[in-house]
């Protein structure tokens, strides 16, 4: 436990699972290590450190011995000089990436976290289930030997919180990226899926004064957020009575989440239906995530509907894919290297203890605003 001014409570007495000193030692290297003192630093003198902990010259002189020894700082002579760092230990967890598959999204996540383990010199792999559901949840519930934390992308399913129970009992630490799980008490990074709707769908009522249709596999739980995001929008410009606008795509697998980002056919098929009732008064859509875009492009173009002038649309899909089409796509541009940089923070931090309850943390994202939702002549950021 930590205190208000940031020192460790030590465990006195019986059961004490380490001699006072190991413990102050375990301490201070620990704030080294998350950079809360970093090379060139001085660390609390030895009589500030006796007079907090209420502990004997002896017991500090130890713990910062046993740093020094480690390279980690240098011991000065001089009354009411800190230690200074000098350097960072050496950092010997292994995390891993439970990846469902290769399209840019999980790469971006992988990068992300790759970067923050090369900075903090932590072991980093990841473990590819190539898109077997079967495989995902057999790799979560029994980590390998040695794993000490897990990032994962949360599947809302009973086997999967199974698996994450038992993860924990083998005594990994888990953060889940991209959303979290109501009732599981794991750390979690993700966009703010719900104020990005909310923008986006502001964007197209503002320009183009009608409703916006949402399309998406809205039953899915970070979309959830994006269809909240999306109505308080729509009732923000006085469509209060606006389900008629929710063109909803069926959920084709509730196991498979990621499947569905490879999958536009229900989306064309629900937007060609939608397109196929054209009376010449422009549509506005808003789609919940790149499928949808997908789809909503490839019926316009069957139907000879013109993006940008027929049909309005911008939303969610920074995927190639969809930055690759003739008429630009307005997309919610989502850092997703930032999201796995953020996630193996947490998970560095959790492993190291350090943290007294779960942090769900949400990344701001922007609206890339082009052609799709404005118009083919008018120019865009």
């Amino acid at each position: 436990m930590i205190d208000s001014k940031g020192y460790v409570k030590l465990k006195r007495g019986r059961g004490k699972s380490l001699p006072l000193y190991q413990q102050i030692s375990q301490h201070l290297t620990n704030q080294i290590q998350t950079g809360e003192f970093t090379p060139g630093d001085r660390l609390p003198s030895v009589s500030q450190m006796v007079k907090h902990w209420k502990v004997d010259y002896k017991t500090v002189n130890l713990a910062l011995e046993k740093i020094e020894s480690e390279g980690l700082i240098r011991l000065e002579a001089g009354r009411g000089k800190g230690p200074i760092v000098i350097g960072k230990p050496v950092c010997d967890f292994n995390a891993v990436y439970l990846r469902w598959n290769n399209d840019g999204y999980p790469l971006g996540l992988t990068e992300g976290i790759q970067n923050f383990a090369e900075e903090k010199g932590m072991n980093f792999s990841i473990a590819d289930v190539s898109g077997s559901y079967e495989d995902f949840i057999n790799t979560l519930s029994s980590p390998m030997q040695g794993i000490d934390g897990i990032i994962v992308i949360p599947q809302d399913t009973v086997d999967f919180r199974r698996a994450c129970q038992s993860a924990i009992k083998a005594g990994a630490r888990i953060v889940f990226v991209d959303q979290k799980l109501e009732n599981v008490a794991i750390s979690s990074v993700a966009i703010d899926h719900l104020g990005s709707a909310h923008q986006v769908t502001g964007h197209l009522l503002a320009s183009h004064k009608r409703p916006a249709y949402c399309l998406g596999v809205t039953k899915l739980s970070s979309i959830q957020l994006r269809l909240l995001g999306w109505s308080s929008a729509m009732r923000e410009y006085n469509f209060h009575h606006h389900d008629e606008y929710i063109l909803e795509t069926p959920l084709i697998n509730s196991q498979i989440r990621d499947a569905l980002s490879q999958d536009s056919e229900n989306n064309y098929n629900i937007a060609k239906d939608l397109f196929s009732k054209f009376t010449g008064e422009p549509l506005s859509i808003f789609t919940c995530n790149g499928a949808a875009t997908m789809g909503v492009y490839k019926a316009a173009a069957e139907l000879n509907l013109t993006i940008g002038q027929d049909v309005f649309v911008a939303g969610f899909g920074d995927s190639p894919e969809c930055k690759r089409f003739e008429i630009p796509f307005s997309f919610v541009q989502q850092n997703w290297d930032l999201v796995g940089y953020e996630a193996a923070k947490i998970l560095f931090l959790e492993m190291m203890e350090t943290m007294k309850h779960p942090m769900h943390r949400l990344l701001p994202t922007k609206l890339q605003i082009q052609q799709s939702s404005i118009g083919l002549s008018a120019q865009y950021n």
